[in-house]
């Protein structure tokens, strides 16, 4: 997350194209679905004289793959960014389509930002490196929350 002086306000990036693992590997995705989707375009452009069935099922088929491939793409380039200026906030998600979504700050109420807890070790936790990331978290409740019991 990198946060930038603009004319306007201050913009931060919340992330960006291929910036983590599962982001490359989405566009691997994308490589192996487009690849997987030639010998469907041959078989395709074969049975248009053999049967309107053999067509139709070879045309779904393909574009089944392109869909697919479509989205692994789109997920492998996809950023967002969030613009914060005095009157406004604006989410900008960029991937092969750009969109983006403006809220003015008179309907915002209630807006607080939480960072992460400092974490404890649990008391049975052995030493162990966490390879894959699959180390559970511990939750905490605002003290202000409903929820919270002393």
């Amino acid at each position: 997350m990198t946060v930038e002086n603009q004319n306007e306000g201050k913009l931060i990036t919340l992330s960006q194209a291929f910036d983590n693992r599962p982001k490359v590997l989405n566009a691997f995705y994308f490589v192996l679905f487009s690849c997987m989707a030639i010998p469907f375009l041959y078989a395709f452009r074969t049975a248009i004289s053999d049967s309107p069935l053999q067509f139709i099922f070879f045309l779904a088929l393909f574009t089944a793959y392109l869909v697919a491939a479509y989205r692994f793409i789109n997920k492998a380039i996809q950023s967002e960014k969030l613009l914060i200026t005095p009157d406004s906030i604006t989410l900008i998600k960029a991937g092969i389509s750009r969109t983006s979504h403006t809220y003015k700050n008179e309907f915002i109420s209630q807006l607080r930002h939480l960072d992460k807890p400092a974490l404890s070790k649990h008391p049975l936790t052995g030493e162990s490196f966490d390879y894959l990331g699959f180390q559970t978290t511990q939750e905490y409740l605002i003290k202000r929350s409903p929820l919270y019991t002393k």
